[in-house]
C-alpha cells in the first residue's frame, strides 16, 4: 500500500476539537511518531498492540482510524473497515499517583508570586478539581450565602464536571475567608459574576504551577497531580473510596480503585512498625 499522505498538525486540531486534554494529545504524539504509516495491515496492527501494550496505545489507534474515516476517501475507509484494533492483554501494572503531601502543598502555595494563583494551588487541592473544572469556576460558583451565615464552616463549590455533571466539593473555611477577600477586593472590579473567576490560559497555568513546584518542591507538578494528591488527603482522613469517587466526580468505583493501592502500601508501612521489635 502506498503511503498515506496524513497531516499530524490537522489531527492534533481535530483532537482539540474533540475536547482532549494537551498532555492526552501530547502522548498520542508519541505513538504517532512510532506508527509506520505505510502499513496499514492487520499484522502490523498487532504488532504495535502487542509492542504497546497498554491502554494509550489503543486510544491513539482508535482516534487515528476515527479520523481517518472521517476525513480520508472511500478506499482508505473501506480498508479500515477490515482491521481490528486487538484487545490489550497480559497484566497491566496499575499505576499508582505520585503525590505530595498537605505539607508540600502549602510550599508550593508559598511559591506562588500572588494571591490569585496561590488560591488556584488550594482549590484544586482541597476541590480535588481536574484542570477544566478549576478554570469553569465563577465567583458565585460558590454558595455565598449559606457560607455568609456561618463564616466559621466550610463552605460548598459547585462543580461542573465531565458530562456536563454537576457536583459539590468543600472548601476549608480559611480559604473561603480568603476567596471572599480576593473576589470582593479585585475580583469584581474587574469582571463580571458571568466570567470565570480564574482568568488564565491552561497552558500559561501548567508553565506556572511547573516553575513553582521546581523551585518550592524540586519536581515537576502538573494540574492533575493536585487532583490525585488531594484524593489521596481524602483518603489519609478517613474517606471511603466510594466517597471519594462521588466527591472527584468519578463514574466507575474502578477508577476510583487506584487509591487502594496507596492505601494497601500504608497499612503494610502501619504494620511493619507495629511488628518491629
Amino acid at each position: 500500500m502506498e503511503t498515506l499522505n496524513f497531516d499530524k498538525g490537522k489531527w492534533e486540531v481535530w483532537l482539540e476539537a474533540k475536547g482532549l486534554a494537551p498532555r492526552t494529545i501530547e502522548e498520542y504524539g508519541k505513538y504517532y511518531d512510532k506508527f509506520d504509516f505505510t502499513r496499514f495491515e492487520q499484522e502490523y496492527i498487532n504488532a504495535f498492540i502487542g509492542k504497546y501494550n497498554n491502554q494509550v496505545a489503543k486510544a491513539f489507534l482508535k482516534n487515528l482510524f476515527h479520523y481517518i474515516r472521517i476525513t480520508y476517501p472511500q478506499e482508505m475507509k473501506g480498508l479500515l473497515l477490515e482491521l481490528e484494533i486487538p484487545i490489550v492483554t497480559g497484566h497491566i501494572k496499575t499505576k499508582i499517583p505520585k503525590v505530595i503531601s498537605f505539607e508540600d502543598v502549602k510550599k508550593l502555595e508559598d511559591a506562588m508570586t500572588n494571591e490569585r494563583n496561590k488560591l488556584m494551588v488550594l482549590v484544586s487541592f482541597f476541590g480535588c478539581l481536574r484542570l477544566s473544572e478549576l478554570l469553569g469556576i465563577l465567583p458565585y460558583s460558590f454558595y455565598w450565602d449559606i457560607w455568609l451565615q456561618n463564616p466559621d464552616k466550610k463552605g460548598k463549590l459547585k462543580v461542573l464536571g465531565k458530562g456536563s455533571r454537576e457536583r459539590i466539593v468543600f472548601i476549608p473555611q480559611f480559604l473561603m475567608a480568603r476567596l471572599y477577600q480576593w473576589i470582593r477586593g479585585e475580583v469584581t472590579l474587574k469582571q463580571s459574576k458571568d466570567m470565570p473567576l480564574f482568568s488564565i490560559k491552561e497552558v500559561r497555568w501548567q508553565d506556572i504551577l511547573a516553575k513553582a513546584g521546581d523551585k518550592a518542591l524540586g519536581r515537576h507538578i502538573n494540574p492533575h497531580l493536585l487532583r490525585h494528591s488531594g484524593a489521596t488527603w481524602l483518603l489519609e482522613n478517613g474517606f471511603t473510596l466510594e466517597e471519594i469517587r462521588d466527591y472527584l466526580g468519578h463514574s466507575s468505583i474502578i477508577t476510583t480503585q487506584i487509591y487502594a493501592h496507596i492505601n494497601k502500601e500504608k497499612l503494610s508501612d502501619k504494620f511493619s512498625k507495629m511488628t518491629n521489635f
